[in-house]
């Protein structure tokens, strides 16, 4: 299951290499990721144990960028399942709930996002990128920093 709900993700990574990897200010990007990301944590932790059973974090991840060449992006992750008696479309719910914590004035949705979609998407001024998605019993929290030289 895990190695499905992570391939909720990927319909937006193509948006995310073009549009995430510009200049930024490296510190800043990386205070907003760390920031968002734990809030969406501290959100999903606190759904009821009846809904979301369990919510992991993996360690940060670092990967290489398309584009612009030589650059690489910081990759943070979490995972929920729900718990067995939940209905699975409250990971609709759950995913829905934490994009509208996501604040308008920051985070714009990426273009290609369709509101009924399992992957939704946001990016930030900065160039920082949040996905949720919901694939079946799970939801995936997903912060992308922008792309920087390695």
């Amino acid at each position: 299951m895990r190695a499905r709900s992570g391939l909720a993700a990927v319909p937006l990574l193509a948006v995310l290499v073009l549009t995430a990897c510009s200049s930024v200010d490296a510190d800043a990007a990386d205070r907003r990721m760390n920031e968002v990301f734990d809030d969406l944590v501290a959100q999903a932790s606190a759904v009821d144990p009846q809904v979301l059973r369990t919510l992991e974090t993996a360690a940060p991840r670092t990967q290489a960028c398309s584009r612009p060449a030589d650059t690489e992006q910081v990759v943070l992750t979490a995972t929920g399942v729900l718990a067995v008696a939940a209905d699975v479309s409250e990971a609709d719910g759950v995913r829905d709930d934490l994009g509208e914590s996501l604040d308008p004035e920051v985070w714009r949705p990426l273009a290609d996002a369709d509101p009924g979609a399992e992957s939704q998407g946001w990016i930030s001024e900065d160039g920082v990128t949040v996905t949720l998605a919901s694939d079946g019993p799970a939801v995936v929290i997903a912060v992308f920093s922008p792309c920087l030289p390695g």
